[in-house]
């Protein structure tokens, strides 16, 4: 090893080798590492490793803290936008399982009454009048139902059905009289 004398750094591509006079030069070391002990860079690697790694940790613990507190939030939020996009029967599996009442009787009422729009839309007046009920008082949800009643008692009429038309009649009650008099005035 006494014969052969290394230089501390060695270069692996020389320029003149490459095709690229542009390319970046690679060092090699073949000495002794500078310092007392040959690991002492690893340590300072290690250290700084750990400590990214903890205030990696202690930020996903603030986020998850964060995240489990604003829970009943952003679950309505989502409520919400299932709501928007119109899958309402899985808006309606995951309204069931929120925790506060209240937001969650306000979330039923506006799926159903979405719902119902999406019925009386695609003339399925029957589903519509179920659902309109189930609303309650959301909207005009009292309204939609006595118009989707009397068209669907209107068709069962036309139908021949006159059981089905007249319990739809009967259950409109005032709504008739006000139609009535609409049709006199007119």
């Amino acid at each position: 090893m006494s014969e052969q004398k290394q230089l501390p750094h060695q270069v692996i591509h020389p320029p003149e080798q490459n095709e690229r006079k542009n390319a970046t030069l690679i060092w090699r070391k073949h000495a002794a590492p500078v310092g007392g002990t040959a690991h002492a860079g690893d340590r300072a690697f290690i250290r700084r490793a750990l400590i990214g790694s903890l205030v990696a940790v202690v930020a996903f613990a603030l986020l998850g803290y964060l995240a489990y507190r604003n829970s009943s939030t952003l679950k309505q939020a989502y409520a919400e936008v299932l709501i928007a996009r119109g899958d309402f029967v899985k808006a309606s599996k995951f309204i069931d399982n929120l925790n506060d009442e209240t937001s969650k009787a306000e979330l039923l009422k506006k799926n159903f009454y979405a719902y119902a729009k999406k019925q009386d839309a695609e003339n399925k007046l029957a589903e519509a009048s179920a659902l309109y009920l189930s609303a309650d008082d959301y909207e005009d949800s009292y309204q939609c139902w006595q118009d989707v009643t009397y068209r669907l008692a209107a068709l069962y009429e036309a139908d021949g059905d006159y059981q089905e038309a007249g319990e739809a009649f009967d259950s409109l009650q005032d709504y008739l009289d006000a139609q009535r008099a609409e049709a006199v005035r007119v």
